[in-house]
């Protein structure tokens, strides 16, 4: 998940430890033991972060629900540890992960009107924001700041 590793990368700069849970259609045959999540991709960047990794089948994901296992890690954590977990939802989609998003757009166009004054790129109009997207998060928080910035979200 590229969620998870860049929280991963997030937690560690500021000193936390992350624990990440993620879905895979083996996590039966990991918790038995018998395969493993692998060292390539995200889960290797995941695993150089020191990050703590749960899984879960999908499954198990549709049947309990994202926040219920959220949940159920942060509990753990609490009751091993006596950590005090930040719970973060599926991709981040929660009104602070929205705000970050808002104020990347901000920054943006503080960034452009900079340009313009500069006259680095005066003629420099922005037409078309492309961005991936899962939970939705980044898109609610990208198009309250596009409205914001603008006045509203459809064509003029």
């Amino acid at each position: 998940s590229n969620h998870c590793r860049a929280t991963a990368a997030a937690a560690r700069m500021v000193g936390l430890s992350p624990n990440l849970i993620l879905r895979t259609r083996r996590a039966d045959k990991i918790h038995e033991k018998t395969d493993e999540l692998g060292f390539e991709g995200n889960i290797l960047f995941d695993r150089m972060m020191g990050s703590t990794i749960y899984t879960c089948t999908p499954g198990e994901y549709g049947r309990v629900g994202s926040n219920k296992l959220v949940q159920h890690v942060c509990d753990y954590i609490a009751t091993k540890d006596g950590g005090k977990p930040y719970a973060i939802p599926v991709g981040g989609s929660n009104g602070v992960g929205s705000w970050g998003y808002i104020n990347a757009v901000d920054e943006l166009m503080n960034q452009m009107e900079s340009m313009k004054q500069d006259n680095t790129s005066s003629d420099f109009n922005l037409d078309h924001v492309v961005f991936a997207t899962g939970s939705g998060g980044t898109a609610a928080g990208i198009s309250l700041g596009l409205s914001m910035a603008y006045g509203s979200l459809g064509p003029s």
